[in-house]
């Protein structure tokens, strides 16, 4: 019997860390969804919202001013909109990007996740030792089987809630197009 060969696969996805743009021009086209300026729909896991545009850009830092505690529809669907919080956030000094923000999708954290764990784990120090306060991150994508129910992370597991409160901290996410470069072109 012969060994079985084992085919290492690579990342379908390129990081760049300056602009903290995630490029995914070499995933197959059934595996990506249009473009969105601002938040997606309310979507379930199988749902065509639940795949990434060819790029994404991730926010350089953790929605903070939104950190807080309650159950993921006071952050993720807050308004008759189904925005979330990220609809306030910006980085640019004029504001011009407010509302271009949004929650990622469960496939949008996990390619963050994949890259670095910590671009989704939001931990705030409590004070004393080794009282460190882990805030869950949360994608906008429902469990198609349960709606209640929301795909996310917490204290090193990746996860589906239960309709109850937690600490919360969001990172947002926009979609962008790039150039050659990996430089973020048409805002």
């Amino acid at each position: 019997m012969q060994p079985l060969k084992v085919k290492k696969v690579g990342n379908v996805f390129t990081y760049n860390s300056t602009n903290h743009v995630f490029n995914l021009e070499q995933m197959d086209a059934k595996n990506i969804r249009g473009k969105v300026n601002g938040e997606l729909g309310l979507h379930d896991n199988f749902s065509i919202s639940n795949r990434p545009y060819k790029a994404f850009q991730m926010a350089k830092n953790f929605h903070t001013a939104e950190e807080g505690y309650g159950p993921w529809g006071e952050f993720v669907n807050i308004d008759q909109n189904h925005n979330s919080l990220c609809k306030n956030y910006y980085e640019k000094a004029n504001r011009s990007d407010k509302g271009k923000w949004r929650t990622p999708n469960q496939r949008e954290f996990m390619i963050m996740y994949t890259q670095d764990i910590n671009f989704i784990r939001y931990t705030k120090n409590g004070g004393w030792y080794n009282d460190d306060i882990d805030y869950r991150a949360y994608t906008r994508t429902e469990w198609k089987y349960n709606k209640a129910r929301h795909f996310g992370y917490n204290n090193g597991i990746l996860f589906l809630d239960q309709p109850t409160s937690y600490n919360i901290s969001l990172r947002c996410v926009r979609d962008v197009d790039v150039d050659s470069n990996g430089n973020i072109i048409n805002e």
